[in-house]
């Protein structure tokens, strides 16, 4: 829903994105991620392996890390968007960041009894625009968080 929301506010331009999966069968893979079929470079094994994995990096606390990339997603669309009056107060803004915060609440109930291993990785587009994905794996279920912040 919020990365509908983030595609109905955007300028259009420079959107921000905001979306996940997940499998409580099993782990999401790396490669089921990132290697895909794909018009450009960006889904193939050798870009995965040349500018992905690279940036792969351990997370310790990964509700915490989810937090600071919901904010860091926000702040982007607050600064890039069609409608700048949508986030003052009287368009109940409040209900917006309680909104965004029921994504840590509810991920946190989720993954608190999992024996977590947590990794980032990032997908920079050497155009200002990032990726950033956080994968949650326990040893036989996964959620992937990705968020995009695109400047064009």
């Amino acid at each position: 829903m919020i990365d509908y929301f983030y595609e109905i506010i955007s300028d259009g331009y420079n959107p921000a994105k905001l979306d996940f999966k997940f499998n409580l069968e099993s782990q999401i893979s790396e490669e089921e991620i990132f290697i895909y079929d794909s018009p450009n470079w960006i889904g193939t094994e050798e870009f995965f392996k040349s500018s992905i994995l690279p940036t792969k990096r351990k997370v310790e606390n990964p509700v915490k890390y989810l937090t600071e990339l919901i904010d860091w997603n926000k702040k982007h669309i607050e600064s890039f968007n069609s409608f700048p009056d949508i986030f003052l107060t009287k368009y109940r803004n409040a209900e917006f960041n309680e909104m965004l915060q029921m994504i840590s609440n509810q991920t946190n109930q989720l993954v608190e009894d999992w024996n977590t291993e947590s990794f980032e990785y990032i997908i920079d587009t050497k155009d200002g625009s990032y990726r950033k994905f956080l994968l949650i794996n326990d040893k036989s279920k996964s959620i992937l968080f990705e968020f995009g912040n695109y400047i064009h």
